[in-house]
């Protein structure tokens, strides 16, 4: 590859076993003293209830909270209490019997630090939901964009207005108990609203990435001119004094370290093409071709290369790459050996 121009093969893997076994004495440790670490942790409960509140008919039947209850496990130790006796009553089977028209709260409690909560509604003449709709059908954000969704219960004097908000897709959108919904990455998710006796409403949420334009900084030849190896395990940075002194003795330290600095280069023109190009055996040098686009986060964007099309071998890990640009220099952190990144800091030539 393009390293094999430059470097021996031999002295790649006296860096790379020497490496290895530095990364495996730290995991070694690290995982030593996670254990120590759960051993000391006590797992705490949790216990809550699936809605916020319940509607009852103040001449009707009581009615059981236990299905409400998550983890159903935690009925065994709960206990069940009312704040105000004079609105509803609680037995220690969850059954909860209307005694007047108003409000009061059901607590089930495991402990004095946990415990969940339901509102009870009691009322004469109690009017469902005969419908709900979400006001936007479909919604488009961009990275990092919140908006809020306004849901409309039918008919307008429901007793329980109580929303359940759910994103199918948390990694793309997520949405809060009051609608909000915060674009997370790139795609699409289906947001879904759900009244208390079960109509239900749906939005289609779509996240694009942001308009992108090329920083005029970036335009010309990228060429290497400091490295790190990053260790994949645990994390570690090797800069480049750490990794020359662990090149074998007798070596060019500053020829070695040169020669892999330089043992590619890219190449971006003001129609957004960036070519990577890579020293082959011989005088031939590879080439592969790609674009760039942003990531909706400044200065960090995406270079998309078509490998296939380079036909150059040992490349495929290549065909996506983070490329940072800090106004100066452009960072780029790709595979390197084997359980290594190699992070390479390029000076822009115009």
């Amino acid at each position: 590859m393009y390293a094999s121009a430059y470097v021996s093969l031999t002295i790649l893997n006296n860096i790379m076993r020497k490496l290895i076994i530095c990364g495996l004495s730290l995991i070694l440790a690290m995982g030593a003293c996670q254990k120590e670490d759960t051993a000391e942790k006590t797992k705490i409960p949790t216990v809550q209830f699936s809605r916020e509140s319940k509607v009852i008919k103040l001449d009707g039947e009581a009615i059981s909270l236990k299905d409400l209850i998550t983890p159903l496990s935690a009925l065994e130790e709960g206990v069940w209490s009312c704040t105000d006796a004079s609105i509803a009553n609680v037995d220690q089977e969850g059954l909860v019997k209307p005694v007047n028209e108003g409000r009061t709260t059901v607590n089930f409690t495991l402990s004095a630090q946990v415990y969940a909560s339901c509102e009870i509604i009691v009322s004469k003449d109690i009017i469902e939901a005969t419908g709900v709709t979400i006001v936007d059908k479909k919604v488009t954000l961009v990275k990092d964009d919140t908006y809020q969704l306004e849901a409309v219960i039918n008919p307008d004097e429901v007793t329980d207005k109580t929303l359940i908000w759910e994103s199918d897709n948390e990694d793309v959108v997520m949405v809060d108990d009051e609608g909000v919904i915060t674009a997370i990455d790139f795609g699409t998710a289906v947001i879904t609203v759900e009244t208390s006796n079960r109509w239900r409403a749906k939005c289609r949420v779509t996240v694009e990435k942001s308009a992108f334009s090329i920083p005029a900084k970036m335009i010309g030849t990228w060429t290497g001119i400091r490295m790190e190896l990053i260790s994949q395990s645990d994390g570690k940075i090797y800069d480049e004094e750490a990794i020359a002194g662990l090149l074998t003795q007798g070596t060019d330290v500053e020829a070695w370290l040169e020669s892999v600095r330089t043992s590619y280069s890219y190449d971006l023109t003001a129609d957004n093409v960036v070519t990577m190009n890579i020293p082959l055996k011989g005088d031939n040098v590879g080439h592969i071709t790609g674009s760039l686009a942003g990531t909706g986060t400044e200065g960090i964007f995406e270079g998309t290369f078509d490998v296939e099309a380079a036909n150059i071998g040992g490349t495929e890990e290549y065909g996506k790459q983070t490329i940072v640009f800090d106004g100066k220099l452009v960072i780029i952190q790709i595979p390197f050996g084997s359980g290594f990144d190699f992070k390479v800091y390029y000076k822009v030539t115009q």
